[in-house]
């Protein structure tokens, strides 16, 4: 570039990705060089065959945490119980971006025939729960309700299967059970 003084602006990726990390909050490994909210830098003067590699932006990833219970641990052949998810996008620390294309997956194991669920975004034919779109610290929650058909123990599990963006600390889809790991 011809010398002089520039500003950089960053823009957000189109897959959902949507906050930088905090402007010059420490080294360039962890921090962003740009404001969180206009993706505009400082000014950079810029001399003659100068070539300056430092200018950056980092991008938040998103954060999401699955919970899951039963109203009865030890329910009777015939009898209703219900399965409560709960997900979260948590906004802790610096952070998190909006996670989009969410999918969590819950399939009934076999002795449980499903009723109802508390979403009509919950496919009982695939088991997939279609969330969609979560933002920081935001929280959906699904009921799903079964007819236990035969004795014995069950083992349901569900687990977080897409999301469009990085998570800080697990894989999507990353367990076929029964005991997810994060």
């Amino acid at each position: 570039v011809a010398p002089g003084t520039y500003v950089v602006q960053f823009v957000t990726p189109a897959d959902g990705y949507d906050r930088f990390t905090t402007a010059n909050a420490a080294g360039d490994a962890v921090d962003s060089d740009a404001n969180p909210l206009t993706g505009l830098t400082g000014q950079y003067t810029v001399a003659s065959g100068e070539v300056v590699s430092t200018i950056d932006a980092g991008l938040l990833p998103i954060d999401l945490e699955l919970t899951k219970s039963v109203d009865d641990n030890s329910p009777q052949v015939g009898s209703a119980v219900t399965f409560t998810l709960t997900l979260v996008n948590n906004n802790t620390g610096a952070g998190v971006s909006t996670a989009t294309n969410v999918t969590v997956g819950d399939v009934l194991p076999a002795g449980l025939t499903f009723v109802s669920s508390s979403s009509p975004t919950y496919d009982s034919g695939t088991g997939v729960w279609t969330v969609g779109t979560l933002a920081p610290g935001a929280s959906v929650t699904l009921d799903i309700v079964a007819i236990v058909t035969t004795g014995g123990t069950k083992t349901n599990y569900a687990q977080v299967t897409t999301a469009g963006q990085l998570d800080v600390d697990s894989t999507p889809n990353n367990n076929a059970g029964p005991t997810p790991v994060e």
